[in-house]
C-alpha cells in the first residue's frame, strides 16, 4: 500500500476497500452499468484494488471518492458533490461554533480523531459553492490549510479565504503547523509508519492549539 494512502491508520465507518471480486462476487453481485456506473466499475477493475471514502451526511452517501491503492489516481462519484467533505460527520454542533477547514481528505480524518467539526476542501482553499455552503454553517473557522511556509499555494489560499470570510463578518484564525509538518495528514502517517513518538507529538500539538482557540 503506498504511503501517501495509510487507510490502516485511520478508522472509520466511511472507508471501505473496493476489487473486481467485492463487486461481482458478493452476497450481492453487482452488475456493470446496473448497480455500478460503468466508469466506477473500470476503474475498479483496472486498479485491483480501491479505497472507498464516503461523504455521509444524514445517513445517506452524497458522493463517494474512489482513490487507487496502486497509483496516485482517484475519481469522485455521485451527483452532491458540493456537500463538504466530513460536513455529515460534525458532532453536538450549532451556529456559531468552530469548523475546522483543510485541505485534504486525509488531513480532514486524521484531525477528526481530536476535533470531529472538520471539513475538507479537497483543493487549495474554497471554492464559491463551499464558501456559500459553510458561510450557512457557522460564522467562526479555524483554516489549517497546508503549511504556508512550505506550500505556496496553501499561503495564497488562506489569505484569499480570510479575506473573503471576514468580508462576511466572519472570525477567521490560521492554524498553525510544528516546523517540517505539510499538514494534519501527518498524524495519520506517522501511526501508518509506525513512529509512535511522531504521532504523539502531533496528537498533541494540535490538540493543545485547538483546545486554545475552541476552548473544548
Amino acid at each position: 500500500m503506498p504511503k501517501h494512502l495509510p487507510c490502516s491508520a485511520i478508522k472509520s465507518k466511511h472507508y471501505k476497500i473496493y476489487t473486481l471480486a467485492s463487486l461481482i462476487g458478493g452476497e450481492r453481485k453487482l452488475g456493470r452499468g446496473v448497480d455500478v456506473p460503468d466508469y466506477c466499475f473500470d476503474f475498479i477493475a483496472e486498479q485491483g484494488r480501491c479505497l472507498g471514502i464516503a461523504n455521509i451526511v444524514l445517513g445517506k452517501v452524497d458522493y463517494l471518492i474512489l482513490k487507487s491503492l496502486k497509483e496516485k489516481k482517484f475519481l469522485t462519484a455521485g451527483d452532491k458533490r458540493s456537500v463538504p467533505y466530513g460536513l455529515g460527520l460534525f458532532k453536538d454542533f450549532k451556529y456559531g461554533d468552530w469548523v475546522v477547514v483543510v485541505e485534504g481528505l486525509k488531513d480532514r480524518d486524521s484531525l477528526s480523531m481530536l476535533y470531529p467539526n472538520v471539513v475538507a476542501t479537497q483543493t487549495a482553499g474554497m471554492g464559491s459553492i463551499l464558501r456559500e455552503v459553510l458561510l450557512s454553517v457557522t460564522n467562526r473557522f479555524i483554516l489549517m490549510y497546508d503549511n504556508i511556509q512550505m506550500d505556496e499555494a496553501g499561503k495564497k489560499s488562506y489569505y484569499r479565504d480570510k479575506r473573503f470570510l471576514e468580508e462576511h463578518n466572519c472570525q477567521v484564525v490560521l492554524g498553525n503547523h510544528p516546523e517540517g509538518v505539510k499538514d494534519t495528514g501527518e498524524i495519520a502517517d506517522s501511526l501508518y509508519r509506525g513512529d509512535y513518538f511522531k504521532y504523539e507529538f502531533l496528537k498533541s500539538y494540535y490538540g493543545m492549539q485547538l483546545q486554545s482557540i475552541i476552548g473544548f
